[in-house]
């Protein structure tokens, strides 16, 4: 069942809300996807201070919009927050020849880099809240494809993806903890 949530873009001071739930995420999700080491070797204080650079525009990891998901917990205005997505223009929407342009198809392609939510609220409508409120942003910004890359392991990423309208497109694979993890673009048109 849908929670009542209101869609905002987020502010410095959402750094902390918005590394604790990172955190959370990872160590739900990708239990025996990503090693273990490694999910035990997260810093709150150093995506904390990640989130800071990020919201503050000190890291150019930021170019793009950040939008949480939010709940109204009492009637004095508290709010708590139950998740974020990241997106903007495909970093390596990239050419296969990097001394070329990208073509204009390359130009609208737009990436989802993150949909995280608070383990405690999956399958509440929160990520579907968050996705349909990034994907009218990335329409209005007359972007005509989105690209998301998931760990090939994470079934539950991908049948989300999959609910919503991506497709698979390409394997690859990236390095976390010392390790090599097969991925899967998937990809959306959005005209």
């Amino acid at each position: 069942m849908a929670i009542p949530i209101t869609i905002r873009p987020a502010i410095p001071s959402d750094a902390q809300a918005i590394a604790t739930i990172h955190i959370a995420s990872w160590r739900a999700a990708y239990i025996n996807i990503v090693p273990q080491h490694h999910l035990d070797n997260l810093s709150l204080d150093d995506r904390i201070a990640f989130w800071h650079r990020i919201l503050g525009g000190e890291d150019e990891r930021g170019n793009g919009s950040i939008l949480v998901a939010e709940e109204q917990i009492n009637a004095r205005e508290s709010r708590l927050l139950l998740g974020f997505v990241t997106f903007g223009a495909a970093a390596a929407a990239a050419t296969a020849n990097p001394s070329s342009p990208p073509s204009d198809e390359q130009q609208r392609t737009a990436e989802l880099r993150a949909i995280y939510i608070d383990p405690n609220r999956w399958t509440k409508g929160i990520g579907q809240a968050l996705w349909k409120a990034a994907r009218q942003q990335l329409v209005e910004q007359k972007f005509t494809s989105v690209v998301v890359n998931v760990f090939a392991k994470n079934e539950r990423a991908m049948r989300f993806y999959r609910a919503v309208g991506f497709v698979g497109e390409a394997k690859g694979s990236t390095e976390v903890g010392g390790e090599r993890l097969e991925t899967l673009r998937m990809r959306m048109g959005l005209d």
